[in-house]
C-alpha cells in the first residue's frame, strides 16, 4: 500500500483556523503573514482550491506599510462596493 504524504506538515493550527472560518456563516477576512518561503501561499491555495470563493491579495514588493494599507483599501472598495450581503 502506497503512503500518501500530507502536504500540510506542521500546519494543524492554521488548518483548524481555516476550517473554522469556512464553517462561519457570514463574511470573514483572514490575513496570513510571516517569513518568506514557508508555504503561506501554498497553504491558502491548496486549502481553498475546492471551496466556493476566496480572494488572494499579495502586497506590493518593497512598499512601506502605509502604501500597502492604502492599496488594500483601494482594492476592497473597488471589489466589494457593489456587493450586497445575502442577509440584507
Amino acid at each position: 500500500m502506497e503512503k500518501v504524504m500530507d502536504p500540510f506538515v506542521g500546519r494543524k493550527r492554521e488548518l483548524a483556523i481555516l476550517q473554522q472560518v469556512v464553517r462561519f456563516v457570514g463574511p470573514e477576512l483572514v490575513a496570513i503573514y510571516g517569513r518568506r518561503r514557508v508555504g503561506k501561499t501554498f497553504l491558502i491555495q491548496t486549502f481553498f482550491s475546492n471551496k466556493s470563493l476566496y480572494i488572494e491579495i499579495v502586497g506590493a514588493r518593497k512598499a512601506k506599510q502605509p502604501k500597502q494599507l492604502f492599496n488594500l483599501q483601494k482594492f476592497r472598495k473597488k471589489t466589494f462596493q457593489k456587493m450586497v450581503h445575502p442577509n440584507t
